[in-house]
């Protein structure tokens, strides 16, 4: 794995913390969510992909299977997506 790659993961990892739908306690929160990290740096450059990542993970964790159709999910996917592609065009910045 390439360092940048390794950087761009922990990012990813923290903004799942931070997010952290589930409310689990803090201390283990990135640890909750990092199996949903590759599914999301794998497609890093596709705003739809990411937001279906997202709404994945919601989904794994709700009873509601309608979930996509709150709007106050849906914003909140908005900004996160919006927030993880800040990531890879930071690092293109950086390498490029």
């Amino acid at each position: 794995m390439r360092r940048n790659d390794f950087n761009k993961e922990s990012k990813i990892g923290r903004i799942l913390a931070e997010w952290n739908p589930i409310d689990v306690p803090e201390y283990i929160a990135y640890e909750e969510y990092s199996s949903y990290i590759p599914m999301i740096a794998n497609c890093i450059t596709d705003e739809n992909a990411i937001e279906e990542c997202l709404y994945s993970i919601l989904r794994n964790i709700s009873s509601d299977k309608e979930i996509h159709k709150n709007k106050d999910a849906k914003l909140e996917i908005q900004s996160l997506t919006n927030r993880i592609l800040k990531i890879m065009k930071d690092e293109a910045n950086q390498h490029g």
